[in-house]
């Protein structure tokens, strides 16, 4: 089970691979993508998805949440 310090950790990691505006030219399918998203799965686990909400709407600005084809 994750904890307050595995959340702080996930919330690190979310917020260097987003800072600036380089997450907007990722692929849907790439590594960054992948990692924000199991470090949101651990920080909503721990700390609930209102937490996650600011990473949310930046994802979905950039094109990043869509359910797709492969």
């Amino acid at each position: 089970m994750a904890g307050q310090d595995d959340a702080f950790v996930a919330g690190e990691v979310a917020r260097l691979l987003m800072r600036g505006k380089g997450h907007t030219e990722w692929k849907r399918d790439s590594a960054e993508v992948l990692a924000v998203g199991r470090a949101l799965l651990v920080m909503a686990a721990v700390q609930g998805l209102s937490v996650c909400e600011t990473y949310f709407e930046k994802l979905e600005l950039a094109n990043h949440t869509g359910i797709h084809e492969p």
